[in-house]
């Protein structure tokens, strides 16, 4: 399904009714809300910060892992701002577990808590520094301040392999010796996707 809201085109993929379906199928419609609403909060910190640095975002897509936004094309904005836009999820995602904490500790409220949770959980996430996600993005254009191109690329693609080696034997290690996970295995399969994308360079 396509809409369009002042230019900016939204489409709504099979893959994302598909994922949401299983996710309702695993677990509770209440975590799943939760998990949905966060992780579409998440990308309004991003596009809050797109749309204060000036860039015009061309739609916003909402697939298997998420939903995702496009640029029209790259508008010329500092690497200080690439960096706030890469980061503006992150920050989100923290101030709503932040205020639900308080909110579950003033009324004890479960629901607070486990909002409260998975918004930590996904801030955790994109903090490793992949290239896929927005740490590693944020990173890009740091060490772009500091290194050529093709030098920032290879440091990048480096460190975002190892923590993605790393992150793979972390799940295979939980999943044998501690419990079967299946959002592990979903993340782990969605970033050795993202991974061996960019690692290529498409």
């Amino acid at each position: 399904m396509l809409l369009e809201l002042r230019n900016t085109k939204i489409e709504f993929g099979f893959s994302f009714a598909l994922t949401v379906t299983l996710m309702l199928l695993l677990f509770e419609e209440k975590i799943v809300l939760m998990s949905v609403l966060s992780s579409i909060l998440h990308e309004c910190g991003h596009f809050l910060m797109m749309r204060l640095s000036g860039e015009k975002i061309e739609r916003v897509v909402f697939g298997a892992f998420g939903v995702r936004i496009e640029k029209i094309a790259f508008s010329g904005i500092s690497y200080k701002r690439e960096i706030a836009v890469a980061l503006g999820g992150i920050a989100v995602n923290l101030i709503l577990a932040g205020v639900s904490f308080t909110v579950y500790f003033l009324s004890e409220s479960l629901t607070a808590a486990g909002f409260a949770i998975i918004n930590l959980m996904i801030a955790l996430m994109n903090s490793l520094p992949l290239k896929s996600l927005d740490m590693g993005r944020a990173m890009h254009f740091f060490l772009l301040n500091c290194f050529s191109e093709e030098k920032t690329e290879k440091i990048t693609s480096t460190v975002s392999f190892i923590f993605f080696l790393a992150f793979s034997a972390f799940t295979v290690f939980y999943c044998a010796f501690i419990k079967l996970n299946f959002s592990l295995i979903a993340v782990s399969i969605y970033l050795l996707t993202e991974t061996e994308l960019k690692i290529h360079g498409q």
